[in-house]
């Protein structure tokens, strides 16, 4: 069961830093419609608010990076704990630990995906089949 923990954490941390990422970029390219946002709640001028929404947009720019620090921390502390529980590379993951001898899928890992599946549902599909 560790090992099917660990292998959910780096899904979730996984997409934790895709969907901060997505955020990132969505903000990158939305500065003249916050702006416009902006000045239409400040009920000002255009030309009164540009300094003062220079700050807020980067106020906002930060956090949203600091998430995405935080969410790539998470996913490398993610990556370490399942490498130690025996969890596989997945498609997308950078590290290779899995290509050294010894490391990769294990018995235990066999064992929980195989522990975790619905045996009913698998002997169903193989009586259908035969």
């Amino acid at each position: 069961m560790q090992c099917l923990k660990a292998a959910r954490r780096v899904r979730e941390e996984d997409e934790r830093l895709k969907s901060g990422l997505r955020k990132l970029e969505a903000y990158e390219r939305s500065y003249t419609k916050q702006y416009h946002e902006y000045v239409q709640q400040q009920g000002k001028l255009a030309d009164n608010v540009a300094s003062e929404f220079t700050e807020v947009y980067f106020l906002r720019g930060w956090e949203i990076s600091q998430a995405v620090t935080e969410a790539e921390k998470g996913l490398e502390e993610a990556r370490k704990l399942a490498k130690n529980a025996g969890v596989p590379n997945a498609d997308d993951q950078e590290s290779e630990f899995a290509s050294v001898p010894g490391e990769g899928y294990d018995d235990e890992y066999h064992e929980a995906c195989i522990d975790s599946c619905d045996r009913g549902l698998v002997e169903g599909w193989l009586r259908r089949n035969d």
